[in-house]
């Protein structure tokens, strides 16, 4: 092993972390690792947090850790290279899905792995919905509170106008101050108008998000039952065919006897 010597203050510095990454070498990834990351992730759900958190950095790692001392299979993985994997896989399953669904209708065997990274894609897609459907809520209450402070304004114009008449001794009955005082009022009402119209479509926004959220809910509900209702049909089919083919075998086998008697008789 060679060494790099740095001289520092009359100080020998040996710098050998080149040569021991030179030294170890790179884990080589396999279904049954796979397999297991992707259990982690179901049970750490990283997806929760917002991308880019500290929380979701926190998730990652722990993964990694909890990886790192598995007993059953040997890992050498950090937080950065368990997130490059998990999306590696994920991208060649997405892909070939896609592959799938073009062609003439057959598609290969269902693996674990492949069932997990289905859950995970899907449990991503949920709260993501509800990341958006959060942001909406608080957008929605931030309006409201905009539309709060614009009436007390609007009512605070109206009050500070009446008061500064009052002490100026003006007549408040005069005309053109009853035409002014009329204005702000008018200014308010429509101010107010326009700042309920608002809070009103918010409100449909966010309802329809509730709603379309809902209803994508119950469609993969609907699809789920559609399946396990075709894997028992299947299943159904199979037994129905092999209790067919044992009858048939019996009275094969009845057939059979029934010659033998018959020979052995005429003997």
């Amino acid at each position: 092993m060679s060494a790099v010597s740095n001289k520092t203050s009359g100080s020998t510095e040996i710098n050998v972390r080149d040569d021991v990454k030179r030294t170890i070498a790179p884990m080589e990834w396999t279904e049954q690792h796979d397999v297991l990351l992707c259990r982690e992730i179901l049970l750490t759900e990283p997806f929760r947090y917002k991308k880019g958190s500290v929380d979701k950095g926190k998730a990652w790692s722990a993964i990694a850790d909890t990886l790192n001392s598995s007993q059953d299979l040997k890992f050498r993985v950090m937080q950065r290279s368990v997130r490059e994997r998990f999306s590696l896989i994920q991208a060649k399953y997405k892909a070939r899905n896609n592959k799938d669904e073009k062609s003439s209708g057959t598609s290969a065997e269902i693996t674990e792995l492949d069932e997990l990274i289905e859950e995970i894609t899907e449990k991503e897609k949920a709260a993501e919905e509800n990341k958006a459907s959060d942001e909406s809520m608080r957008k929605l209450e931030t309006d409201r509170a905009k539309a709060e402070e614009a009436r007390k304004r609007a009512m605070e114009r109206v009050s500070q106008t009446n008061r500064r008449l009052s002490e100026e001794g003006e007549d408040l009955t005069n005309n053109k101050r009853r035409r002014r005082s009329g204005n702000d009022t008018i200014d308010f009402l429509r101010e107010r108008s326009q700042t309920e119209r608002v809070l009103k479509e918010k409100e449909l926004e966010l309802k329809k998000i509730k709603v379309e959220g809902q209803a994508k809910a119950a469609q993969e509900a609907q699809k789920q039952m559609s399946d396990m209702m075709q894997l028992m049909q299947q299943q159904q089919q199979q037994m129905q065919a092999m209790q067919t083919m044992l009858l048939q075998q019996q009275q094969q086998q009845g057939q059979a006897l029934l010659s033998l008697i018959e020979h052995l008789a005429k003997k």
